[in-house]
């Protein structure tokens, strides 16, 4: 027995059939071949074997402590791992949820970061247009900018993950706010 376990592909699950379950069993270890025999004639499905106990195991004819200690734990692994797999998908789409709340409050942020840095830049030109003269831009546009950057850095991590990264119409918005970025960016540096 130099291979406890050995998780294949098709892992069994509530729905697998007695003929999965059978090769699941017969690749768990070689002298686990006649087992699978076993599983099968008492049409032993993903479900059942999902909560089989020792005693059940014992009435199949698998006497074997040793056997039956494999068994069981690469059950309980099988198990261990499906709850696991099942609380990601829950936090998922928890997060899924929340995500239009966020990505408002994200928008609205932009919205007056962008009106921050236009009025800014508006500002200076009228300045510059009175004055005439050409300095180096102030740091209240540089701050402005940098702010509507971050902001915009924030929404375009939220559009890059799902469900937002599969939708044409999200992906055409990311595209939009790039281009408004770059044109901020280089209107503050004028």
């Amino acid at each position: 027995m130099a291979q406890l376990f050995r998780y294949f592909q098709g892992d069994p699950v509530m729905t697998s059939s007695p003929t999965e379950v059978r090769m699941w069993v017969e690749d768990l270890d070689y002298s686990f071949l006649s087992y699978g025999e076993i599983f099968e004639s008492a049409e032993i499905n993903g479900e059942r074997l999902l909560n089989i106990t020792r005693k059940q195991l014992i009435d199949l004819g698998i006497v074997r402590t040793d056997h039956q200690d494999i068994l069981l734990q690469a059950v309980a692994r099988i198990r261990k791992k499906g709850k696991a797999e099942e609380q990601a998908m829950r936090r998922e789409d928890q997060n899924i949820k929340k995500m239009p709340t966020r990505f408002g409050k994200e928008s609205e942020q932009l919205e007056h970061a962008i009106d921050r840095v236009l009025f800014t830049i508006s500002e200076r030109r009228l300045a510059r247009s009175l004055h005439g003269t050409i300095e180096h831009p102030p740091h209240s546009i540089l701050t402005a900018t940098l702010d509507l950057v971050n902001i915009a850095s924030t929404i375009l991590n939220i559009l890059e993950r799902p469900p937002f990264d599969c939708m044409s119409e999200f992906s055409s918005l990311k595209n939009h706010l790039i281009n408004h970025i770059t044109l901020l960016k280089h209107f503050s540096e004028q």
